[in-house]
């Protein structure tokens, strides 16, 4: 039973630092509104201009996607190669 409660806090825990980090993406795409914005009307002003700006939505979307993929790999690499451990009390027999 302690086993499973453990698994339950573990998957608890897991499910709220997610949601967290989940609601937070759009605020990083809410601050850069206004400098696509910006780069639009500037791009109207000087119609001549071959400028090509990497968008920023791009940055944010590959920085995301990329830490998502950076954590599971370092997980799979963990768990490959006997990187887990316990927290368990070991008793000593006498």
């Amino acid at each position: 039973m302690k086993v499973f409660l453990n698994v339950l806090l573990a998957f608890a825990a897991g499910s709220l630092v997610f949601d967290a980090l989940i609601h937070m993406i759009p605020f990083a795409f809410f601050e850069v509104i206004e400098q696509v914005e910006e780069m639009a009307e500037r791009r109207l002003l000087q119609e001549d201009s071959h400028d090509h700006d990497e968008s920023p939505f791009n940055k944010i979307s590959m920085s995301v996607s990329g830490g998502i993929l950076g954590f599971a790999l370092i997980e799979m690499l963990m768990h490959t190669f006997g990187g887990s451990h316990s927290h368990a009390i070991e008793e000593d027999e006498h």
